[in-house]
């Protein structure tokens, strides 16, 4: 694995503007404004050796990127983000053969590819758009009708022990506690002793009315792309909520980003049978 991301930092010069919105056919996806920026500095690469056709090229420095991104500017409507912990994710990965990795939020081009082609042998990203399951219970909470705990019990209908990792994004921000305490609890069941899971927790509510889709451009770079949704995030996680939320969990790492977004990887205990 570590050979096959030679070029998972490289080529983002190439990237900005040509490869920006660039999806396989077959996969559509609507994509709408732009996000703040997160960060102003880059991390070091994780190394490996091809990126597919959105990443090309040459390796791009501290410095350079910041001269040909603009330092993580917008660009055609959606918005390029630097990550700290998605590469760290991938490094815990990085010796397993056949990885199941689950993907809670929507169908993304990118994201498919990335996981496809980049990350171990025969990796099977499995995408389940849970958020598409908490528009459907919002629209249908405000008729009273269902609840967001009923959209979210039993929703990863996976065997037990079975996913090496899970893409949670920020789609505990749009939970209450019950709903969000029962993800956590199938989440825990479905990962494998040692399996990992990043999660994005947002720094408050927030008015704005928009979901957001994860193109995974590289190790270190994300594309957010904003779609609308019925209402917006509805809880500010404190760290101490997030341990009770996973306690049967690692809190491996914590990344606080300039946005006031975290990061935080989980692992599974080896010993663990849950």
């Amino acid at each position: 694995m570590a050979e096959k991301r030679a070029a998972l930092g490289r080529g983002l010069s190439s990237l900005i503007p040509n490869s920006v919105g660039v999806r396989p056919a077959g996969v559509t996806e609507t994509d709408d404004n732009s996000l703040y920026s997160d960060r102003d500095q880059p991390r070091p690469g994780v190394d490996g050796s091809k990126r597919s056709d959105l990443l090309r090229s040459r390796r791009v420095g501290r410095g350079d990127l910041g001269i040909r991104l603009g330092l993580d500017r917008a660009v055609s409507g959606s918005a390029i983000f630097s990550t700290l912990g998605l590469g760290q994710f991938l490094r815990y990965l990085d010796k397993r053969q056949f990885l199941t990795v689950i993907d809670l939020g929507a169908v993304v081009g990118p994201t498919v590819n990335f996981f496809g082609e980049e990350v171990g042998v025969g990796c099977r990203l499995i995408v389940e758009d849970l958020f598409a399951d908490v528009e459907q219970a919002v629209r249908q909470e405000q008729q009273g009708q269902v609840q967001l705990l009923s959209a979210m019990n039993g929703r990863l209908n996976h065997q037990a022990g079975s996913a090496d990792g899970v893409l949670c994004w920020d789609v505990f921000d749009y939970l209450d506690l019950a709903a969000a305490e029962s993800l956590a609890r199938q989440i825990t069941r479905v990962l494998k002793p040692g399996g990992v899971v990043f999660a994005l927790f947002g720094d408050g509510n927030s008015d704005e009315e928009r979901y957001t889709k994860y193109a995974v451009l590289d190790a270190e770079h994300l594309e957010h792309r904003v779609y609308a949704a019925t209402r917006g995030k509805v809880r500010s996680w404190v760290s101490r909520d997030v341990h009770r939320l996973f306690h049967g969990l690692t809190i491996s790492e914590t990344y606080l980003l300039k946005t006031g977004i975290r990061e935080m990887l989980f692992r599974k205990p080896w010993s663990s049978g849950a």
